[in-house]
């Protein structure tokens, strides 16, 4: 079938397609008013671009461009999600703090994972910042903000700690999401060191088998957009 032939019977089909789902009865078909058949067009439109949205399904990245993510089929433990921005100063002055707790705690049942969210942010970029701040954790590139969504982070820098159930089918649950520690009371107002150091404690509670409740602090940082 040459071109004009395969548009043809595309035509067609629409045709009959439209047709069938039209709420107008098939002896009026080849009366019906422009209005109705635009609006049916309109609505059909409407669905399409919904269904085009990204939505809570697109997975994040790793930095090579592979779908992963690290809260689904997950083994039994603790997932530590941190976002973090490149270009974020609070973000970045937690480096120090970020490489001793994944020193101290990761372990095959205790995953750390760095998450970008900003989209505009390229895998070259991430890794050049990775290399500056002596960063090891994996890295997870979020665009469509997946994994944002899942812990409900609003800056850079926060964290969003989940337990993973050994259970089969059992969704990860959220345990904390907020601040790493209390040095920054907010924007231009940090203390010299922190006084609170709200996810030592709680990974130090997970690694002593203590049962955890949700529990969320304010994160000062960069918004994520």
């Amino acid at each position: 079938m040459n071109s004009r032939g395969a548009r043809a019977s595309g035509r067609l089909f629409l045709a009959h397609f439209f047709r069938m789902i039209s709420p107008v009865p098939p002896f009026l078909w080849s009366r019906t008013k422009p209005p109705v058949a635009g609006l049916r067009w309109i609505l059909l439109v409407l669905v399409v671009l919904i269904l085009r949205l990204p939505g809570a399904d697109t997975p994040s990245r790793d930095l090579t461009g592979h779908a992963f993510d690290p809260l689904d089929h997950a083994p039994a433990g603790t997932v530590i999600l941190l976002f973090m921005a490149t270009d974020c100063p609070i973000s970045n002055r937690y480096a120090p703090v970020v490489n001793d707790l994944v020193k101290v705690f990761a372990s095959p049942t205790l995953r750390f994972f760095a998450v970008y969210p900003d989209p505009a942010t390229t895998p070259a970029a991430i890794r050049k910042h990775q290399w500056d701040y002596g960063y090891t954790l994996p890295t997870l590139m979020d665009p469509e903000h997946t994994l944002v969504r899942r812990a409900g982070a609003t800056v850079t820098p926060e964290v969003a700690v989940f337990s993973i159930s050994a259970e089969a089918g059992k969704s990860p649950r959220l345990v904390y999401r907020g601040r790493i520690d209390n040095r920054h009371e907010d924007i231009g107002r940090s203390r010299p060191n922190a006084t609170q150091d709200d996810l030592r404690e709680v990974l130090k509670a997970i690694v002593n088998g203590t049962p955890l409740e949700l529990h969320t602090t304010r994160a000062v940082g960069c918004y994520i957009e």
